[in-house]
């Protein structure tokens, strides 16, 4: 795997109790990987992009430019601070399983040479909406514990990391995690954003950087109330 990076921008963000960083890439036709943005540890600059990809709209918050660029199949991640490769793959295939029955698609990862690091290409489907790309990114930390999942409800578990160690998501967006995996109930289904019935992605073209930055699962949540 040859990689090209170059970019060292940092960013404003708050402490992670996971080591595990991200670095946006580019295939390149030669089949190389070039940098988009620096070392990333904050997953919510992801929902940021899903506007540009949705709407083009592009801002900067927190020091990242939102307006990365997408291979055809999708964003491609370095990951850094990886503590263990078996125990990451082996739980990233639990999370791959429920995401084909709920979106028809996985998480491809690919090995790195260093033992700390690999590459992941997060497939279109994925960018689709804040709470997708949310989901998926909080499932890639929680794979980084060391701590073992044999299936999806795993994840969510009281005794899990999401639990113990993890304080983003809000017991409602467990519970929609646990019960609706990468899905949301009908009616919420054709919001790419959504902060309540008067301010959504239908009501509001391409939302403002704050309130896109912070629409993650836990956001979703508050506004959809419990899975029904």
């Amino acid at each position: 795997m040859k990689l090209i990076l170059n970019n060292h921008s940092t960013y404003l963000e708050e402490g992670q109790k996971n080591p595990i960083r991200w670095k946006t890439l580019l295939k390149m036709e030669d089949g190389s990987f070039t940098d988009q943005s620096g070392w990333i540890k904050c997953k919510d600059f992801f929902n940021d992009s899903v506007a540009f990809f949705r709407e083009g709209t592009r801002f900067s918050i927190y020091h990242y430019k939102n307006d990365i660029k997408k291979n055809d199949e999708g964003v491609y991640f370095l990951l850094s601070g990886i503590n263990d490769k078996p125990s990451f793959k082996d739980n990233l295939e639990v999370v791959n399983h429920q995401l084909f029955k709920d979106l028809g698609c996985v998480v491809q990862y690919i090995d790195h040479e260093d033992k700390d690091k690999a590459v992941i290409l997060i497939p279109n489907a994925l960018w689709e909406t804040t709470y997708r790309i949310s989901m998926i990114s909080m499932c890639v930390r929680l794979c980084n514990y060391g701590y073992v999942y044999q299936e999806w409800a795993d994840l969510w578990s009281t005794h899990a990391p999401v639990c113990t160690l993890e304080h983003s998501f809000t017991e409602d967006a467990k519970k929609n995690a646990r019960e609706l995996g990468f899905k949301v109930p009908e009616k919420f289904s054709k919001f790419w954003w959504y902060c309540g019935e008067k301010y959504n992605s239908d009501v509001v073209k391409g939302g403002t950087g704050g309130t896109i930055h912070n629409n993650g699962v836990s956001n979703w949540s508050m506004f959809m109330k419990l899975a029904k």
